[in-house]
């Protein structure tokens, strides 16, 4: 696999992860009702695995690209420029706008609301996490893995990869003892350790870590169809899991100690292996997700994640008539948002992307003397 090599199915995957969250949060189908209608509904509220799915592929990607770079100063620089280009210009436009929409500024304690969520900080604190727009606690959890990133790197070519698995584990205490210490001694507090697995790098770096590595067991372009099947069997099988302890339970599966084991080991296994089959095999799939309505709405699915859930979908709420039946209702909201998405793309995240990108390398080429 060359480094720097771009693969359309893993864009198309991006935006079906993305349509799995919007479902998870707005799901078409009632709780109530028949058995098949109980089975919908709970097979929609386990689309939170969409999130699961992005934390593996960055994974795969940040390894597939920057594994063999041998960072120097200035190329931890421009690593960290690229990062933060991608990540948050648009992030900051919806935020701000959310907070000046919805009046959040007003509150007691807007300031440092405020700047708590631009920082991306919120997501270290399970009483600000879910402030402002609400689902991107997950971009804290990818901001620490890009910043941890090049240190497991170096890990993994000083010794091997094999010590992730050490590094995955040290995270996961430390996690434990951030969370779960009270400064008098242990006193195991069920609800902060699992903000502290569901929500923190300290107890979802096994997607990451997970990922990089499939990244570097993916061979070259191979016609076999292996991984992608056995890659499909696994997230299929992951679902089903997950759906049948919620059927069980009552409750959507990662809220209970077995669904987080699921959703943090066995799913990002199968999604590992399914990417590494996506990379290199030719199959049905690839060519599926490879086409070009799904190549733009996986370049835009980063902004639809944005968008999803927060001020446009309330305002979507209130413009459409109340009356529309429910599936047309839903149907609507996602074809505007995603409209919205795609537009805020275009003209937006892409631009700004661009210049951000284009003014680094300018500032860095030598001047003529």
């Amino acid at each position: 696999m060359k480094p720097g090599s771009y693969f359309p199915a893993l864009t198309g995957l991006r935006a079906v992860a993305a349509y799995c969250v919007f479902f998870f949060h707005f799901p078409p189908v009632e709780a109530s009702g028949s058995g098949l209608g109980q089975l919908l509904h709970a097979l929609c509220r386990e689309g939170h695995l969409g999130v699961s799915i992005f934390f593996t592929l960055s994974g795969f990607l940040i390894c597939q690209r920057y594994y063999h770079v041998e960072f120097t100063r200035r190329q931890l620089l421009a690593y960290a420029r690229r990062r933060w280009a991608r990540i948050y210009p648009v992030f900051f436009l919806v935020t701000t706008l959310t907070f000046l929409l919805n009046k959040l500024y007003a509150a007691d304690n807007g300031l440092w609301l405020y700047i708590a969520n631009i920082t991306l900080l919120k997501g270290f604190s399970d009483g600000l996490a879910f402030t402002g727009i609400v689902q991107t606690w997950s971009l804290t959890v990818e901001e620490c893995f890009y910043l941890l990133a090049p240190l497991l790197f170096w890990l993994g070519r000083r010794y091997s990869p094999r010590v992730w698995a050490g590094c995955g584990a040290a995270l996961l205490l430390a996690g434990f003892v951030a969370y779960t210490w009270t400064g008098t001694g242990w006193e195991l507090n069920f609800a902060q350790a699992h903000f502290m697995l569901i929500a923190t790098l300290f107890g979802r770096s096994s997607e990451f870590l997970l990922g990089a590595a499939f990244a570097l067991a993916t061979p070259a372009e191979a016609v076999t169809q292996r991984a992608t099947r056995a890659g499909s069997l696994l997230v299929l099988l992951a679902l089903a899991a997950l759906t049948g302890i919620q059927l069980y339970s009552g409750k959507v599966s990662i809220d209970t100690a077995g669904g987080v084991v699921v959703n943090n080991l066995l799913l990002p296994l199968g999604t590992g292996l399914l990417l590494s089959g996506l990379a290199s095999e030719q199959t049905l799939l690839r060519r599926a997700l490879s086409t070009a309505p799904l190549q733009v709405l996986g370049r835009a699915s980063y902004c639809f994640y944005l968008l999803h859930m927060g001020v446009w979908h309330d305002q979507l709420l209130r413009w459409l008539p109340a009356g529309l039946p429910g599936l047309l209702r839903f149907g609507l909201v996602w074809l505007l948002t995603v409209a919205l998405s795609v537009g805020l793309y275009y003209l937006v995240e892409k631009p700004v992307h661009g210049f951000l990108l284009r003014s680094t390398t300018r500032r860095q080429q030598p001047q003529p003397a």
